[in-house]
């Protein structure tokens, strides 16, 4: 799909709907790549030394970085942002938000998109704001399970940036899930983002609702 598009379809007709090439790297917390291959996606699997290579990475459309994955994108290769300003897209939950901020080990100003680890085991209900979400749930609303302690909450994102959208919300906790379209340049506000996709969600599949299940279906028919 384009970018800057956005669709809902059903799990049973996805494979008509994706013909990217999608690869994850494993995550301790996390399988994002098994609601994937449910949907009749083919998903491959990356070894730390393959993901961290441009040249095999940039073979694929999607990458999956699942939460607590060891991928690190040290020195000044970039990988990870080179890999988006060629217009391909990355899924990313919870700590992977340090691969995407440069509040650790990113490339997104902090003044742009931080956080903290100071979410607590609860559940929480998310305002959808994101009407593909909407459409496949049938409501505005969601009941996300926190069963870890420590997960990320979003401490600042800009919110007047045009490439900068939530997807999920909480008046008190923050944004739970946003979209960022991340390229080579941005000029203005009234300029075209251009470049790939960045989905981010502070939760995972760790403990899965029905819900939350198919949230993250939909999320991957985004790219």
């Amino acid at each position: 799909m384009k970018a800057g598009k956005t669709k809902e379809v059903p799990a049973a007709q996805s494979t008509l709907s994706f013909s990217g090439k999608i690869a994850y790297v494993k995550g301790a917390f996390d399988s994002i790549q098994t609601l994937i291959t449910e949907m009749g996606i083919p998903v491959t699997a990356l070894n730390l030394e393959d993901a961290q290579d441009f040249n095999k990475l940039k073979q694929y459309d999607v990458l999956l970085l699942n939460c607590n994955s060891e991928f690190f994108d040290y020195g000044n290769d970039r990988i990870l942002e080179r890999f988006l300003q060629e217009g391909r897209s990355i899924y990313a939950s919870d700590w992977e938000i340090e691969k995407l901020s440069a509040q650790d080990f990113g490339f997104i100003p902090e003044n742009l998109l931080s956080y903290d680890y100071a979410g607590v085991e609860e559940i929480t209900e998310g305002n959808i704001l994101f009407e593909p979400f909407k459409k496949a749930l049938g409501k505005s609303k969601i009941s996300i399970d926190f069963n870890l302690s420590g997960y990320v909450r979003i401490t600042q994102l800009t919110r007047n940036d045009d490439r900068f959208k939530v997807l999920v919300d909480h008046p008190q906790k923050g944004p739970l899930a946003v979209s960022i379209q991340w390229g080579p340049t941005h000029l203005s506000p009234l300029e075209i983002p251009t470049g790939g996709k960045i989905i981010y969600t502070t939760f995972h599949d760790a403990k899965l609702s029905a819900d939350v299940k198919l949230v993250l279906q939909q999320t991957i028919l985004q790219f």
